[in-house]
């Protein structure tokens, strides 16, 4: 008894310690959403994708993008995904060195919330007793509607022992929704001078696959076109996107995506077999600030 009562006074000293340990004074020296940077140049080295869809052999390569955001109306995205094929061969027509997809993406604004909310500002350091704080301050909350247009080639094998080899070529549409999240603050604290520059992204998209055909000039007569009895055209698909940067000028950018994507299979498969999922991070991503026909207050 005598020495939990021994504890509890040591727990009674040390509890202001702990509590004067994680008080940090600060004041906001900048919250301006309208400063926020709206044109994205960026260009991705990691660029991995992995597929169950008929033939998939390319899961690296690299991208770049071009994303232009119209103040609190709508934004626009230009993405060039080229895919470096593991199998290519010179001498052979159906094993080119690079395949891969072009989209244009564009969404309108729905909804924006420029409404105070708790934003977490990291302190991190070597000599910091506190990691985090939680300041008060804007953010910039959206919904928007989206589309998005594609075309791509990929190349699959059919057969039963999936010897035979052709490429494939279509277009897809995507419509969806989106959820943007954007934080740009600058506070003064007791351990200096910290920011908060983040935007979030959120999307899911339904796909449609206008079109989908076998590459041309790629039969011969030692290699005719398969039945068409060999094959399915999965026009329908769906996908959805995560990313965040981290940038004032320069930073940093990653995403995760994946989904279901049109393809095309042979009789009897799964529609799991052209589940994908592939994950990117662009380094160098520059980000600034240019006119916009828009504020966001």
């Amino acid at each position: 008894m005598k020495n939990l009562k021994s504890l509890l006074a040591l727990f009674a000293f040390a509890a202001p310690l702990f509590s004067n340990a994680q008080q940090v004074s600060y004041s906001i020296e900048e919250n301006d959403l309208n400063k926020a940077h709206n044109f994205h140049i960026s260009f991705s080295p990691i660029d991995v994708e992995a597929s169950t869809a008929d033939g998939f052999n390319a899961p690296f390569g690299y991208r770049w993008e071009l994303y232009y955001r119209m103040g609190r109306l709508g934004s626009f995205r230009f993405i060039n995904k080229p895919k470096f094929n593991i199998d290519a061969s010179a001498d052979d027509l159906l094993n080119p060195q690079t395949f891969g997809r072009m989209e244009a993406q564009g969404s309108f604004t729905l909804y924006n919330n420029a409404s105070e909310s708790p934003i977490r500002v990291n302190l991190k350091s070597n000599s910091n007793s506190v990691t985090y704080i939680n300041v008060d301050a804007k953010r910039l909350q959206q919904i928007e509607l989206s589309g998005s247009f594609q075309t791509f080639e990929n190349r699959i094998e059919f057969g039963e022992d999936g010897s035979n080899t052709m490429l494939i070529n279509g277009s897809v549409l995507g419509f969806g929704i989106q959820r943007n999240i954007i934080d740009r603050l600058k506070i003064s604290s007791d351990y200096g001078r910290k920011k908060n520059y983040q935007q979030t992204r959120l999307a899911m998209e339904v796909l449609y696959a206008p079109t989908l055909s076998m590459a041309s000039g790629q039969f011969t007569p030692d290699f005719s076109e398969p039945a068409a009895d060999s094959y399915n055209k999965s026009r329908f698909g769906v996908r959805w996107i995560y990313e965040k940067s981290w940038a004032h000028h320069f930073g940093l950018n990653a995403g995760i995506e994946g989904g279901f994507y049109p393809n095309i299979v042979a009789n009897g498969d799964e529609s799991w077999r052209k589940f994908y999922m592939g994950f990117r991070m662009a380094v160098p991503f520059v980000s600034f600030r240019v006119p916009s026909p828009s504020n966001f207050e």
